[in-house]
């Protein structure tokens, strides 16, 4: 294992442990439960959500298909109330809130919408309180509409934005801000405490689609992190300012997901083609945006990559396979 000021890179990784097999989707959540149980949902072929003890390695509950196509899943641990939160957003335009311990149905919203327009949601701190964000996809009219967590609206901000396909947020504890992020040709941030746009973050490569964003606020400059076909972009997200270009050459594959190993070290998977069986693990300095290791992971194209930190076997990466399944990695270096 690689030391580089005080924080241990791997070497390489080996397969540890199948999780899952045939995963519906990249949405996969992770997370330590209320009670600290490090927990895995994800959505399997039949639109179920399935609940997963990654501390046993053994399935413990699911929610069978309760909306037609589930498009996005969420994640908040409710402090305040002592709960975990799930939010399920469906094809259909409506919004369900689960209680994870008590596996109870909390809310269900249904978005109208009379253009067929899907919808985007996410957890928000909103005027103190959490609350659910949505908008309309794709759509030339996307007001925000604010809901509480039992399901009231209790805001409608109109905005600009047009054909939006990824929201996210971000709370900034230090300031008590809350901020919309939205992908369209750019990266959009809303500023939702006064009602405006905050910063446009210009993709250089408008034609190379931005596929998500990660927010960096470890460090005293808080980083904007986009990925997208072939370069990871990186912005000064309280000014809007380029930072970096990672760009990835043609003959070395596309780039499938990035995750913080420790910040500011990220990995980054790439692969070339199908024929090709392996996958590339980079490992980024996102201070600089240099390459500062390349692994090569010989047993499958990995499309999804999380850091864990397992209670037995320390840190970790959970990853889906080309083929539709969940494993565990582990660093060669233990």
């Amino acid at each position: 294992m690689v030391e580089n000021k005080n924080i241990k890179i791997p070497s390489n990784f080996s397969f540890f442990k199948d999780i899952a097999e045939n995963i519906y989707s990249n949405d996969i959540i992770i997370f330590k439960s209320i009670y600290d149980n490090l927990t895995l949902i994800y959505i399997d072929e039949n639109d179920s959500l399935i609940f997963y003890d990654l501390d046993t390695f053994k399935k413990i509950n699911q929610i069978n298909n309760t909306v037609y196509r589930i498009t996005d899943i969420r994640y908040h641990l409710d402090r305040k109330n002592k709960r975990d939160l799930i939010m399920v957003t469906g094809y259909e335009n409506i919004i369900q809130i689960w209680d994870y311990n008590k596996l109870e149905c909390l809310t269900k919203i249904e978005v109208n919408d009379e253009n067929g327009c899907h919808i985007l949601s996410c957890f928000i701190y909103f005027k103190n309180n959490l609350n659910i964000i949505t908008t309309k996809k794709y759509s030339d009219d996307s007001p925000f509409l604010i809901y509480d967590i039992e399901g009231n609206k209790i805001e409608e901000m109109k905005n600009s934005y047009k054909y939006i396909n990824i929201m996210n947020s971000y709370y900034n504890n230090k300031l008590s801000a809350t901020y919309a992020i939205v992908n369209i040709k750019n990266i959009n941030s809303y500023f939702l405490d006064e009602k405006k746009e905050y910063f446009v973050y210009e993709n250089q490569f408008e034609s190379n689609f931005i596929k998500d964003v990660i927010i960096d606020d470890s460090e005293e400059t808080i980083k904007l992190i986009g990925q997208s076909k072939k370069n990871i972009q990186i912005w000064n997200f309280n000014t809007g300012e380029k930072i970096i270009n990672l760009e990835f050459h043609e003959d070395l594959g596309n780039i499938y997901s990035i995750n913080a190993w420790n910040s500011p070290f990220y990995f980054i998977s790439t692969f070339k083609n199908e024929e090709d069986s392996s996958t590339n693990l980079k490992i980024v300095d996102i201070r600089n945006g240099k390459i500062i290791q390349n692994l090569d992971y010989k047993k499958g194209k990995l499309i999804f990559i999380r850091k864990i930190n397992h209670h037995s076997m320390g840190d970790a990466l959970i990853v889906r396979t080309k083929s539709d399944k969940i494993e565990l990695l582990l660093p060669n270096d233990k």
